[in-house]
């Protein structure tokens, strides 16, 4: 499934990168990068713990960063458990916005759980999973960004740098195939990062642990840490945050006054 919503891109030479993403009424931008995001929650007090649910279906994600030969990577961990199911596949990042072989940055995918197994899908590059009757599944793989996924193609393209990262769910990402839009707890948590990183997406802005209660928020969603500056844009009904890397010829606050400027006066028009 292709993302929803509408993106924009522009290059500045002289200055760096700007991406802008509309979705819904919230997004993430990215700066020299600037990156522009909606989400649906920012952090604030107590953070709500990452963890298995006693019951129920779940999907969570740990992701961590790991160098691979020098490299930049992440080592993903994925669990879930789906009641009454004793096998299912696994959706893999094949295409998105005209970046193809995406499959081909997911290496090393292997079972943690006892008694599970992966065998070859009929809807290839993804794989089945097979394993005991309402268990719990727990699976890793690496994901280290191909030259074929990476580069200024899409918007925005996958990247994973010394100091920070920009990764669209769809490029990154491997799930159970469930049904996106249908209720179900889901956590994304992030281990092994700098404590300085600033790391946001569309479920919450700071924090470690994410959730979410619907698979379609995360494998359609934009991710992003590193050395950041995080602006809050207030709007109408919502509000987008200014995710800002690197210097530029005006400042975080005129750049965010401009986007709640033109993001109010869109929202006025197009209710």
């Amino acid at each position: 499934m292709q993302p929803q919503g509408q993106a924009a891109f522009a290059q500045n030479r002289s200055s760096g990168t700007l991406f802008g993403m509309n979705l819904r009424r919230s997004a993430i931008i990215g700066l020299n990068l600037l990156i522009f995001f909606s989400t649906a929650t920012a952090l604030t007090g107590a953070e709500l713990p990452c963890g298995t649910p006693a019951a129920g279906n779940f999907v969570s994600f740990t992701i961590e960063q790991r160098f691979v030969s020098r490299t930049p990577a992440l080592i993903v961990h994925l669990s879930f458990r789906v009641a009454g199911r004793s096998h299912v596949d696994l959706v893999f990042p094949s295409a998105w916005q005209g970046l193809t072989g995406l499959n081909a940055s997911i290496r090393d995918l292997r079972a943690l759980s006892s008694s599970t197994s992966l065998t070859p899908s009929e809807h290839p590059p993804g794989q089945q999973v097979v394993f005991p009757r309402g268990a719990i599944v727990s699976l890793e793989y690496v994901y280290e960004p191909s030259s074929a996924s990476s580069g200024l193609k899409a918007f925005p393209a996958p990247v994973i740098d010394n100091n920070y990262f920009v990764l669209p769910g769809r490029t990154f990402l491997v799930y159970p195939d469930l049904d996106e839009h249908g209720q179900i707890p889901v956590t994304v948590e992030w281990k092994g990062f700098p404590t300085e990183y600033a790391i946001a997406d569309n479920i919450e802005v700071g924090g470690l642990c994410h959730h979410t209660n619907e698979l379609l928020k995360v494998s359609n969603g934009i991710f992003i840490g590193g050395d950041f500056r995080l602006t809050r844009v207030p709007l109408d009904g919502g509000s987008v945050y200014l995710a800002s890397h690197g210097e530029w010829k005006f400042s975080d606050d005129i750049f965010a006054a401009r986007i709640e400027n033109m993001a109010n006066c869109a929202i006025e028009v197009v209710p």
